[in-house]
């Protein structure tokens, strides 16, 4: 399957159940907004990366700054785009272009975006409240029922989580062969981590934990040190990949070394591991995930 093919059937699973949502909490329509970049502090003029609104990037993988996906029922959805002229920085441009042609694409000048937002009893969904258009901001209600849509994976999510994963293995291979064939340190780890997987740091879902022996003790281990251990040690990696806004993630332990300690740590890492995959073997589609779970 193609992205092309998927993502059509992935609009209207998204329309059918948007519209029920929408009527059954007395809504016209609805507005999801992308977010607006914000800075890391008020003496500088570097920004965050750009992490759109959840229900935002369900619909649409553009994660461009102050872009709106309007859903009116029995309209096509359309997408509404922020043109700034700026020689300052670039959006970076989408991986594919495979859904442009499913909405009615509308370009907008800055501070303009109520010219082309409906009218009515308009919901709005927004990770930025301060900023929203007009409209019933973050109904609690009608968020429940849109996150009830993101519970079963239609073939176009499971078509970019697999590329996600796919990306996030590369990775994590070339760390597992660096740290049993040398002495490689955890900055060079994760840099090659992220040389593997073709991901810039900022583009990558969360920033990766790389941590050695017991550092792998700390939950969310990135003080990566340039030191470089011999001899019998462990490793911890926890690091994914992100596809069209899909994220992976994927944690693996090593153990390297002839000791006693390093041979019973290895032991239990291939006990650890014929355990998943015997639950893996257990999980099938349309398996919810409360049943999936205790099995685990």
């Amino acid at each position: 399957m193609t992205l092309a093919a998927t993502y059509p059937a992935h609009l209207e699973y998204l329309q059918r159940g948007t519209e029920a949502a929408l009527a059954a909490h007395g809504f016209d329509a609805v507005v999801l907004c992308s977010g607006s970049q914000a800075a890391r502090n008020r003496f500088d003029d570097q920004m965050w990366p750009m992490v759109p609104t959840p229900a935002y990037a369900h619909w649409c993988p553009l994660a461009d700054p102050d872009t709106f996906v309007v859903i009116r029922p029995g309209a096509r959805p359309r997408l509404v785009r922020t043109i700034v002229d700026d020689y300052w920085e670039v959006p970076r441009p989408p991986e594919s272009n495979h859904f442009w042609s499913c909405f009615v694409v509308v370009e907008i000048g800055e501070g303009h975006a109520g010219d082309a937002l409906p009218g009515g009893k308009v919901a709005v969904i927004t990770r930025d409240p301060g900023t929203s258009p007009p409209g019933t901001v973050n109904p609690p209600g009608l968020i429940a029922a849109l996150d009830v849509l993101r519970t079963r994976k239609t073939a176009y999510e499971i078509e970019c989580l697999a590329e996600a994963s796919r990306r996030a293995i590369q990775g994590h291979r070339k760390v597992a062969e660096l740290f049993q064939t040398g002495t490689p340190s955890e900055l060079e780890m994760h840099l090659a981590f992220l040389a593997a997987s073709e991901q810039d740091e900022m583009w990558a879902p969360y920033k990766g934990i790389v941590a050695l022996g017991n550092h792998a003790a700390v939950l969310h281990f990135i003080a990566y040190t340039r030191d470089r251990v011999a001899g019998d040690t462990s490793l911890l990696v926890d690091a994914g990949g992100k596809y069209l806004g899909y994220p992976s993630d994927i944690t693996r332990t090593h153990a390297r070394g002839d000791g006693s300690a390093a041979r019973r740590f290895a032991e239990l890492i291939g006990h650890m591991d014929a355990l998943q995959q015997e639950v893996i073997r257990r999980i099938r589609p349309g398996l919810p995930y409360e049943e999936a779970a205790p099995t685990s």
